[in-house]
């Protein structure tokens, strides 16, 4: 799914980023308020595909570890996060309407199929790494260049990996990075690490400049059983952080976070964080 930026919803430009991207803003340490056993359905989507997510990536679930699931595992729970950075705002002007940007889902989507759609010349898997050496391939009518690599080793994994794009639209040319980097350990009881999505994008068009960082991460201190291979106890975090500029004068900054603790097999609760 695309992200839909409106120039003239955001403001104020940042300070010396010039024709440059902005910088990702930091997580911050959210307060949480007291935990609830009712979740919403974009809560529940969050600890299931979490626990499922981890589960598959560590091979905790009792398959082969996926190392790709840790890599974009920020981007696929990050869709279910309210984001008041991203509310369509009506512009006055038709050719600075709109320019969609990848989502971190649809950027994360695009990076997995780049490992099985582009040239294997610039990707080599090996036992104990996956490298992505310059490929180049196009989607949602972006382009885009891949680097970085996944480390594996016995019971972890840790990613590097940046993804640059570009495209035009309605006389609005934008450019963007995204960086994906954490890690993850595990044992038959445990999973453990933290994973983090950073987004910096710019746009440009009929004098108006607008430009946006955002993070999104994980935390997990998960235990495990060795049977059901289910979550028994422990927490999972993901947190969002959001700071966006534009020419004219306007910002949005915006940090929300949802905090998920286990008491056994399908029993979570969650608190939310400001």
């Amino acid at each position: 799914m695309k992200r839909v930026l409106f120039l003239a919803g955001l403001a104020g430009a940042f300070v010396g980023c010039g024709n440059g991207l902005p910088s990702a803003p930091a997580l911050p340490n959210f307060n949480y308020g007291a935990p609830s056993s009712t979740l919403s359905s974009d809560q529940t989507n969050v600890a299931t595909q979490g626990e499922s997510g981890l589960g598959t990536a560590s091979g905790v679930n009792g398959q082969t570890s996926d190392p790709e699931q840790a890599a974009f595992l920020a981007d696929r729970l990050g869709t279910y996060l309210p984001s008041e950075a991203m509310v369509a705002v009506p512009s006055p002007q038709a050719a600075l309407a709109s320019l969609p940007f990848p989502g971190s889902e649809s950027a994360a989507s695009s990076g997995r199929s780049a490992a099985v759609s582009v040239s294997s010349a610039c990707i080599t898997k090996t036992a104990s790494t996956w490298t992505y050496s310059n490929c180049s391939f196009t989607g949602d009518g972006f382009t885009w260049t891949l680097n970085g690599s996944i480390a594996i080793a016995t019971g972890s994994l840790t990613w590097d990996i940046s993804a640059t794009f570009s495209g035009n639209s309605n006389g609005v040319s934008g450019a963007g990075r995204f960086h994906w980097a954490g890690q993850l350990a595990w044992t038959s009881t445990s999973v453990t690490g933290q994973g983090r999505s950073e987004l910096a994008i710019r746009a440009d068009g009929q004098g108006e400049h607008v430009e946006l960082g955002e993070t999104t991460g994980w935390n997990a201190n998960l235990q495990v059983d060795a049977t059901s291979h289910c979550v028994t106890g422990g927490t999972l975090e993901i947190g969002r952080a959001i700071e966006a500029n534009a020419s004219n004068g306007q910002h949005v900054s915006s940090a929300t976070g949802w905090k998920f603790t286990w008491s056994g097999c399908h029993m979570v609760q969650v608190a939310v964080g400001t």
